[in-house]
């Protein structure tokens, strides 16, 4: 079963990472990438908090990718390289590359089954200088102007369908219940947001207006509104 959790900052409180997992994947440093680093560095360490456990891997990536949305509209700047539910923002597989990936990943564990033999990276401890070079190659590294811009450009062009609007719609409303049941405080309640926070989400909400279809609701420019959405906000969502 899976969980999805959040990663903050321990000196100041501030939600940097959302993320999806299971075992002790939230606990840990490896895997993660370089803006996480940087932060984490800066801030000494992070803090972990778990949204919903024991769920299947579907929700888990439908509740992250709700997460993430409803941060970003806050104005939150998240350390995430995607939008969540999937891999390399922009890039999708064919189904053929990934029925052969799948295919040749099968028999390379079914290999190793039948051989015995132990996954090439099982028992391996870098030295310390190993881990000095793999942790300064990371340090200090920054996206170029036009890398930022790409991914900007990329991030505006995607839009989910109505049916993936719905099924995150309902995967916030089932958080909020089972908050609600438990007595737990909204994750954002007693936030304090800096004066310069502040500033960026007036910036980013500038212009842009509330739009529902009756079941979802979405705030954008009124030229992004989705087909059959209306003006305004709705009771009781998300």
């Amino acid at each position: 079963m899976f969980y999805v959790y959040e990663h903050t900052r321990p000196d100041t409180g501030a939600i940097f990472y959302v993320g999806k997992g299971k075992g002790s994947r939230s606990n840990t440093r490896s895997g993660r990438n370089n803006y996480w680093n940087n932060i984490v560095r800066k801030a000494g360490s992070f803090k972990v908090r778990r949204l919903v456990e024991n769920i299947d891997e579907e929700l888990a990536f439908l509740i992250e990718c709700e997460r993430i949305s409803q941060l970003k509209e806050q104005g939150v700047v998240l350390c995430n390289m995607t939008d969540g539910g999937e891999g390399t923002s922009g890039y999708t597989h064919t189904s053929e590359a990934r029925t052969a990936i799948t295919a040749n990943s099968r028999a390379v564990v079914a290999e190793l089954k039948a051989t015995g033999v132990k996954h090439w990276m099982l028992g391996t401890k870098l030295s310390p200088e190993t881990k000095s070079k793999i942790g300064e190659s990371g340090r200090g590294y920054k996206h170029t102007d036009e890398a930022k811009q790409k991914m900007s450009e990329a991030g505006k062009l995607r839009r989910h369908s109505e049916e993936t609007l719905s099924k995150m719609s309902k995967a916030g409303q089932a958080i909020q219940a089972r908050l609600k049941q438990e007595g737990t405080p909204h994750w954002n309640k007693g936030v304090k947001r800096s004066d310069e926070t502040k500033a960026k989400l007036r910036a980013i909400t500038t212009g842009k207006k509330w739009f529902n279809n009756g079941t979802i609701q979405k705030l954008c420019l009124p030229e992004d509104a989705p087909i059959n959405f209306t003006i305004g906000r709705i009771k009781k969502c998300i």
